[in-house]
């Protein structure tokens, strides 16, 4: 009698340790693609929150610029030439003059090229600039180059959005044995 019940105790452990495992498992497979996602989401989080910053920084140094009032722009003759002359002066790039400015890139080449006029507001800020010294503009040069954004490795790839991010495959649920 003692080994019928020691088999019997054997056989409903076994089964329901099967039961539990059948169970248990599908829920530890998407707990893992839950912290996975979790992971991504909080990774983006991250590069969200720095560019975030980054804005603010950007924005902080072109209120450095302290632009001349608009009464002043009248008599201001501000062509590509000088935006050239001006931009080698101070041994900037397009792309460091364009976040000094709030502007792109591609508008710094136009100025330059002739093909367009800046604004007034950025004539404003261009003569701001003009008016500095090489020290305050180096300074402002060198805090925009500490500010920009560190590049992601060519190794790993965040997803852009999160219905992008792979989820591990669940495992097919087959009917317990009863």
């Amino acid at each position: 009698m003692s080994n019928l019940n020691l088999v019997f105790r054997k056989e409903v452990s076994r089964i329901v340790s099967r039961e539990t495992r059948s169970v248990v498992d599908p829920l530890i497979v998407k707990v893992l693609a839950l912290k996975k996602e979790i992971a991504e989401q909080k990774q983006m989080l991250k590069v969200l929150v720095e560019n975030a910053g980054l804005q603010n920084r950007i924005v902080s140094v072109k209120d450095k610029i302290k632009p001349i009032p608009e009464e002043d722009l009248e008599n201001v003759r501000i062509g590509g030439k000088l935006i050239k002359k001006m931009r080698s002066k101070f041994k900037m790039t397009r792309d460091v003059l364009a976040k000094m400015l709030g502007v792109s890139q591609n508008s710094v080449y136009q100025w330059e090229s002739g093909r367009v006029r800046p604004r007034k507001q950025v004539i404003a800020r261009l003569v701001a600039l003009r008016n500095m010294g090489k020290k305050d503009i180096r300074k402002i040069v060198v805090q925009l180059k500490d500010q920009a954004p560190k590049k992601q490795s060519a190794g790993k790839k965040r997803p852009a959005t999160a219905e992008q991010a792979p989820v591990a495959k669940q495992p097919e649920q087959t009917p317990a044995a009863e």
